[in-house]
Parts: structure tokens; C-alpha cells; sequence
């Protein structure tokens, strides 16, 4: 089912004219906005923007999708205020959020979340997955972030973000300025100066995974930094640190996206780490109506 927070994000090009603009009004990156507009046109195979100088004009198929996109989001904002409770004419009360991940895309979805509930207050807080889990048991917390579905009966979980983990190296790299067909050697990847997720990081053991499926062991990696956050290894980077691995959603104009294919020998390909954040709840606990309302708003994304 379409997504209405993609929806929501194709309105605003359209209306914004561009990625740039969209972007600013949305408090989300460009590549952010971009990759949502590229999940949708890969998922229904069509194009829904094309270049007309600095506009993004919306094609044929994107002008067709506009009036019944506009009625879903009009209807969606209806259903909730009807839904939030008798003798209620709007939704209200406080959100708690524990985070265990970190995704510069959640801060947009529960900015787009409380724009269309003004009444709602949210509070989302970091903390460990231990942590978080035990602020749901003892209802301290309404729902939680983590980086894995729940593994627990006493919790239920749906998918609430997608990203992927991509290597990046500073704007003034020679990389940068390859052609995306220039194929690269793991060999090359292993002599540069690496920012990295400490070793035994859930981050690091994706990234080790990945590299090991191409040829390289986890100690042939061996990192000039270390940083616990993704957001400290893109900061790094972008001050010319060296090569790390950022979520897609977070490269700017600082960092380049390393689009060339790695491997030994035959076997090459780009890099690419799928990351997902789930949303997780108390299965047998009754939630809040502002809680019932934000599950069920990620559900139909």
C-alpha cells in the first residue's frame, strides 16, 4: 500500500517545485527527500519528476497522482481527528518515545506526525535496548525504537524506517570524482584511513558482514577512528577524516557516496547495508489514544 508519508513528501516537491526547497520545509536532507521520491518510482515503475531547469516538474503520470494524493492525506488528517475519542474534537496528551537507533529520518516522521496533531506533545529519549524495553514493561514509556523486531512474546513490533549504510569518503577525495562504472579493489578500501562504529557495534558487525561476504576479514580492518554514532563518523568524514559508513539518508554535499563497485577478482558491487528501525509496543498493554494513533499512523506508511 502507498505510504502516506511519501505522499506527503511528493506533495511538498510538487508544491516547492524542487528537492532542495522540499527539503527545507520538511527539515529532512535532500538525499532523504530524493530516496523517498525514488522508492516510489521504483515500486510502481514510472517517473514523477523530471528537470526543467531548477524545477522538478512533475510528469504526466506525477499530474494524474496529485488531486487523489491531496483527498488521501485530507481524508487520513479527518480519520484521526474522528478516531481520537468521543466528545474529542482533536487528538491530545504526551508521546513517549524511547530510541535505541539513530535515523535522521525520524525526527521529519514525528514532525509530520504532530503537524497534523498540534495537540500532541512528544518526547522521544535515547536510551539502551535493555533500558527500553523495561520503560515499556513498566509503562514509563509508550513505545520504543530498536534497531531489531522484538524477539519477545511480551512485545509486538512493525517496520517503522528503511535506510541503508553506504560508504562515503570527503567531497575532495580522488573517489569522488570517479565514474560510478570505475570499478574499485577491497585492497584499495583497506589503505585508507577508516571511521568506523567501535568493534562489537551492532553497526561495525553489519559492516564487517558485508565486507566479509566480498573477501575481507574484520581484521583487515583496522580504523584511524572510532565513533559510537553514525551522525560522529558522517561529521568526521565530512572533515576530510577518510572513508566511513553513513546511512544514505545522511549524506550531504560535504561526503560523497562511494556509488562504485568493490570486490575481488569477478565478483564486484557497490555497497550497500540495508538498516531498518522498528516501532515496538507492549502486546497485552492497552495503549494511550496518542499511542494507539502514532502505530497506526506508521502502520500505513
Amino acid at each position: 500500500m502507498i505510504s502516506l508519508y511519501q505522499l506527503s513528501i511528493f506533495l511538498t516537491v510538487v508544491d516547492e517545485g524542487n528537492y532542495s526547497a522540499a527539503a527545507k520545509k520538511l527539515n529532512m536532507t535532500q538525499p532523504a527527500v530524493s530516496m523517498q521520491i525514488k522508492g516510489l518510482e521504483e515500486r510502481y515503475k514510472t517517473r514523477l519528476f523530471e528537470r526543467q531547469g531548477q524545477r522538478m516538474a512533475p510528469t504526466e503520470r506525477a499530474q494524474a497522482l496529485i488531486g487523489p494524493a491531496r483527498e488521501l492525506l485530507a481524508v487520513a488528517t479527518k480519520t484521526e481527528k474522528t478516531i481520537s475519542g468521543p466528545g474529542s474534537g482533536e487528538l491530545s496528551g504526551r508521546l513517549t518515545l524511547v530510541v535505541t537507533v539513530e535515523g535522521r529520518q525520524l525526527p521529519p516522521l514525528l514532525a509530520d506526525f504532530q503537524r497534523l496533531h498540534a495537540a500532541v506533545i512528544i518526547n522521544a529519549r535515547r536510551q539502551p535496548e535493555a533500558e527500553a524495553l523495561a520503560a515499556l514493561r513498566d509503562g514509563s514509556a509508550d513505545l520504543a525504537v530498536l534497531g531489531e523486531a522484538a524477539a519477545s512474546k511480551q512485545f509486538e513490533s512493525i517496520t517503522l524506517l528503511e535506510d541503508e549504510l553506504v560508504p562515503v569518503v570527503p567531497a575532495n577525495h580522488p573517489w569522488a570524482s570517479l565514474a560510478e562504472d570505475t570499478p574499485l579493489h577491497l585492497g584499495e578500501m583497506v589503505v585508507q584511513p577508516l571511521v568506523l562504529p567501535p568493534a562489537g557495534s551492532e553497526l561495525r558487525s553489519a559492516i564487517e558482514d558485508a565486507l566479509a561476504e566480498r573477501g575481507l576479514t574484520s581484521q583487515d580492518l583496522q580504523p584511524s577512528l572510532e565513533f559510537d554514532r553514525i551522525e560522529d563518523v558522517a561529521l568526521a568524514v565530512e572533515a576530510g577524516a577518510g572513508l566511513g559508513f553513513i546511512s544514505r539518508s545522511r549524506v550531504s554535499p560535504a561526503a560523497v557516496y562511494v556509488a562504485q563497485s568493490f570486490g575481488n577478482g569477478e565478483v564486484a558491487s557497490p555497497i550497500s547495508i540495508p538498516l531498518r528501525a522498528y516501532l515496538v509496543r507492549p502486546r497485552r498493554a492497552r495503549p494511550t489514544p496518542v499511542a494507539a494513533a502514532f502505530w497506526r499512523y506508521v502502520n500505513d506508511e
